[in-house]
Formats: structure tokens, C-alpha cells, sequence
């Protein structure tokens, strides 16, 4: 059996856990705090992450913003465990940017139900598109698209772009990006998640450029962007010190 891999992130995980093991597909991948939780989540890549709200240091909200941003768990789900009630699940979603919301105190049978019920419909998820193909991507603050930029990769959730501006993180900026076969760009708003700078590279593999969170794409271009990385090839990346075969 294909074991699914859930990450539990919380500060006493210990009641959930059973739970998680009580769910027959489920590999249970457990952690304490936020960077404990975002080091396993890219090292082991899982399908879906359980978030208690008050995970520490800062709380859920931070921790689900970073796996948003991060290039590779910018579309896991997320199941949050939260306090309060119902009538907050609509902000509460919108703020963390995540799919489900269960208010404590939460029962393991209440969890295993709810488990059971995503593990059901999992094989009709597809895997979250990615695009290696690179796209024209003007950008700069307040509206002003005054510099360009290639993507290295493209997702619903944010690109990265190989540039040498120099915005630290948290920046907010103005992006246009011009699909292939496309003669109106997208535009949208955007978060610098990250920076990759030569001398201190998050990612080895990516050049130097910033790691950016889309914070205001329309639905309609979010389906046109969907859409066409439904259509393109999915993306790759060599490992570092890896030989690309396409170049040789």
C-alpha cells in the first residue's frame, strides 16, 4: 500500500498522533515547533499538513505563510486546528491560506473522520502544476513595472525570478507576467518570501533572484495560469552538482 504522508505540526502532538495511526494509509511525520515542522515538510515533501494554531514560536499563521511561499509546498493542503468557532472559519481560512479548519477541542475520532474522508478523494488530486519554461515577468513597487525578470518557477502559488533588484523580504510588489501565445499579461500583487543571494544561497539549485508569494491574483487569471501549466511540462531541477543532459 502507497503510504500518504501527513505532518502533524503542533506542540503536544501526542493525543493526535494516535489518531494519525489509527488512519491505515497515513505516515505520521511529527513535529514540535515551526522549524522543526518546515525542515521536515521539505525534506520529505507531504500530502497534506495538520497545523495547531498555536504552534510555536509565533503561532499557525506565520508557519502556514512560509510553507505558502516555500517554491515546492506552495499547494499542500492544509488542515488547521484552531480556537474559537465557526463563524471565524471563513477569515480564519483567508488569513492562514489553508483548506480546512477544525475547531478545538478536537476528538481522534473526529480527526480520523476527517482524515479518512481526504484520504478517499486523494487519487482524483492532481499533483500541483509547476512550470520550468521561463516567462517574461516585469515587476517593481506601487504599481510601477519598472524592472524585468525571467521566472525559474511558476506555480499557482508564486514564482521565482532570476533577478539581481535588490528587495529583502516581506516587500510588496507589483507583478505582469506574459505567458507564451498570451498578448495580455497577468498582473497581480506579490510578497518577497525569500531571497537566494551568491553569498548566502537558500536554494543552491536556483540563481540569484527572489522567491515570490502571489497575494492578489484574480480568479480568472488564476484559472488562465492554472490552465496553462496544466498544458506545459512539468518542471524539474537538477540537484546541485547535478549535469543537466539538456545543455550537454
Amino acid at each position: 500500500m502507497n503510504r500518504v504522508k501527513i505532518l502533524l505540526a503542533a506542540p503536544e502532538p501526542h493525543a493526535l498522533h494516535a489518531a494519525l495511526v489509527a488512519v491505515d494509509a497515513a505516515e505520521p511525520l511529527i513535529a514540535v515547533n515551526a522549524e522543526q515542522a518546515l525542515a521536515l515538510a521539505r525534506r520529505d515533501g507531504p500530502q497534506l499538513v495538520i497545523v495547531d494554531d498555536e504552534l510555536p514560536p509565533g503561532g499557525g499563521a506565520p508557519f502556514c505563510l512560509s510553507l505558502r511561499a516555500d517554491a515546492q509546498l506552495s499547494e499542500v493542503p492544509i488542515l488547521l486546528l484552531a480556537t474559537g468557532s465557526h463563524h471565524r472559519e471563513a477569515d480564519l481560512c483567508r488569513q492562514r491560506q489553508c483548506q480546512k479548519i477544525l475547531f478545538k477541542p478536537v476528538s481522534p475520532a473526529e480527526l480520523i473522520h476527517t482524515l479518512r474522508a481526504y484520504l478517499a478523494i486523494l487519487p482524483l488530486v492532481p499533483r500541483p502544476a509547476r512550470l520550468s519554461r521561463r516567462v517574461e515577468v516585469r515587476f517593481g513597487r506601487a504599481g510601477h513595472l519598472t524592472r524585468r525578470g525571467e521566472s525559474v518557477d511558476l506555480s499557482l502559488g508564486g514564482v521565482f525570478l532570476e533577478t539581481t533588484a535588490p528587495y529583502t523580504t516581506g516587500t510588496l510588489l507589483s507583478l505582469a507576467l506574459t505567458l507564451p501565445g498570451s498578448h495580455q499579461p497577468l498582473t497581480c500583487g506579490a510578497r518577497v518570501a525569500w531571497v537566494n543571494q551568491p553569498e548566502s544561497s537558500r536554494k543552491p539549485r536556483f540563481p540569484q533572484g527572489l522567491g515570490l508569494q502571489f497575494v492578489q491574483l484574480a480568479a480568472a487569471d488564476r484559472e488562465i495560469l492554472r490552465s496553462f501549466l496544466q498544458q506545459e511540462p512539468a518542471a524539474t531541477f537538477p540537484e546541485p552538482g547535478e549535469k543537466n543532459l539538456d545543455n550537454q
